[in-house]
């Protein structure tokens, strides 16, 4: 019998390279490994200069950032308004926000005694005087402001509700000045005229008085009749 011939086959799963679809699974994660290296790399570049971030890094460009302008505010606490040179008409109150300065007032308030038939109604205190308030042209002279207003006497208003005065019409000021705490008062002839009895003295006086001594630097009053303070307004 005739020896059978063996063929030997080498191990083809030793020799033979890898099958296609094997090979490109390895390039596909190899690639994807790499795409990721790539972006964990440019990732924060990127991220860096995104239009945001870099608009906020540029805001100085062109336009002025909040501390710029707070840098710029007008310090005005210690500009001198009053000078003719400067009109205080508008002042910096915050970034962008411009406020008017309140005008100065041109009106002022001064109170002006009278009598009272209502609140005094049996006259047994004579000199017992009630003010009324009156607005006036603002002025350094705010005494003889009140007293010229106390000379015009009482409007019908006024005298509906009770209010009278002990002072003669016309009377005008001649001179007032005020010094030490002292007011004194020259007044024109009128008030003397047809002057009796002590309750209307006593309250001319009052109204006089009182009217000056309602400012603070007043702490008494003379009062004059064209100069002559003695003998004058006796009952």
């Amino acid at each position: 019998m005739a020896n059978q011939s063996s063929i030997n086959f080498p191990n083809q799963s030793r020799n033979n390279p890898e099958p296609p679809n094997k090979q490109g699974k390895n390039n596909v994660w190899l690639i994807a490994i790499i795409l990721l290296i790539v972006v964990a790399v440019l990732w924060p570049i990127f991220r860096k200069n995104t239009p945001t971030d870099q608009g906020a890094d540029n805001l100085t460009d062109g336009v002025a950032t909040t501390t710029d302008l707070n840098d710029t505010i007008l310090d005005v606490s210690n500009l001198d308004l009053t000078s003719p040179e400067i009109e205080p008409v508008q002042q910096v109150t915050a970034v962008g926000a411009v406020t008017p300065v309140a005008p100065v007032p041109t009106t002022m308030m001064v109170k002006t005694f009278f009598a009272n038939s209502k609140l005094n109604p049996e006259g047994e205190n004579c000199s017992m005087v009630y003010p009324i308030y009156r607005t006036v042209p603002r002025t350094v002279a705010s005494a003889r402001a009140a007293l010229e207003e106390l000379l015009k006497g009482v409007s019908k208003i006024e005298s509906d509700t009770g209010f009278f005065t002990s002072l003669n019409a016309g009377v005008k000021i001649n001179a007032l000045t005020i010094s030490n705490g002292v007011a004194r008062v020259n007044l024109s002839h009128d008030l003397g005229e047809g002057v009796s009895g002590a309750c209307k003295v006593a309250s001319i006086r009052a109204q006089i008085t009182e009217t000056l001594k309602q400012f603070p630097t007043v702490q008494s009053v003379v009062i004059s009749i064209d100069g002559i303070s003695e003998g004058i307004l006796q009952p």
